[in-house]
């Protein structure tokens, strides 16, 4: 009797049924990685507002606007450049009083949950869907 050297059409179906599976069962994890990605950089880039305010507020003794802290050198588009997914375009910023202001990120992402991300002078985060 002859020995066998090769697979048989019905196993290699087998293995490509189940790299299928494994793939499909991956993708929604690695969705859900790359939002969390997004969001962080997000986050990370609301976190250089907050610290020029806080830094402006100490000087001044109030929170200032955009502009005040693009004045006192505080804050710029070159704080922005190592980040991938946001830019310093994509944020408005209001200071609605002395001791309020609030962040908000209105950009857009490709496959990333949220359409807007808002921060208040207390760190209190909104997402928006």
């Amino acid at each position: 009797m002859k020995r066998r050297n090769a697979f048989t059409l019905i196993e290699l179906m087998i293995v490509v049924v189940i790299v299928a599976i494994l793939a499909a069962s991956a993708y929604p994890i690695y969705r859900a990685v790359v939002s969390r990605a997004y969001e962080a950089e997000i986050l990370s880039s609301m976190s250089v507002f907050r610290t020029a305010q806080r830094m402006y507020r100490a000087e001044a003794g109030n929170y200032g606007t955009q502009a005040n802290l693009e004045d006192r050198d505080f804050l710029g588009s070159s704080d922005f450049t190592d980040m991938k997914y946001v830019s310093y375009g994509d944020f408005s910023f209001s200071a609605q009083a002395a001791d309020t202001y609030t962040i908000q990120w209105d950009g857009d992402i490709d496959g990333y949950k949220y359409d807007k991300v808002t921060m208040d002078q207390t760190g209190y985060i909104a997402r928006i869907e």
